[in-house]
């Protein structure tokens, strides 16, 4: 998990400093209306089946009603084999007129495609805050349950984790 929270905090900062280059004023409330549009950048290390790797990303949402928001998150992990790809469909709600501090809640469902061996499906729930940094941008801090489908104990060691989401969010 350690690997995680450092991966999830570099990407934060990163995505910070093109908010701070794109620059767009949108008020915080604004900021979720329905139209409303955000994108995230990862870049960190990550490790999975006992291996350290490379994790490359990005993340794009959209607001199809105020407050509503469906996401699509794609992350490369490279640097060790086998290569890893994971694809992240995502709905998340956002109680936006409780500024500053506006709380949220999701669910997703992933695929991650593993090269030379068997893809894997998992699903989940998130929960957290986001808190106003600028007229554009926001830090988000929750928490993530994410089970693997059809797990079997033979093959993980565990079917389901309990991590920290970190991220930094610019809306446009």
């Amino acid at each position: 998990m350690n690997a995680r929270i450092k991966r999830t905090a570099g990407a934060a900062l990163r995505t910070a400093v093109v908010a701070l280059a794109l620059g767009t004023a949108v008020s915080p409330t604004a900021a979720f209306d329905r139209g409303s549009s955000n994108i995230g950048i990862t870049l960190g290390a990550g490790r999975a089946l006992d291996r350290d790797y490379t994790v490359v990303g990005g993340r794009f949402g959209y607001y199809a009603a105020d407050g509503f928001e469906v996401a699509l998150a794609g992350e490369l992990w490279r640097g060790n084999d086998p290569d890893i790809y994971k694809l992240t469909p995502e709905v998340r709600y956002v109680w936006y007129q409780l500024a500053p501090v506006q709380p949220y809640v999701g669910g997703f469902y992933s695929r991650t495609v593993y090269d030379g061996l068997p893809d894997r499906n998992s699903y989940g729930a998130k929960g957290g805050a986001y808190f106003a940094v600028s007229h554009n941008a926001s830090l988000g801090v929750g928490l993530v349950y994410e089970r693997i489908e059809n797990c079997q104990r033979a093959t993980y060691r565990n079917c389901s984790q309990t991590y920290p989401e970190v991220g930094f969010h610019v809306r446009f």
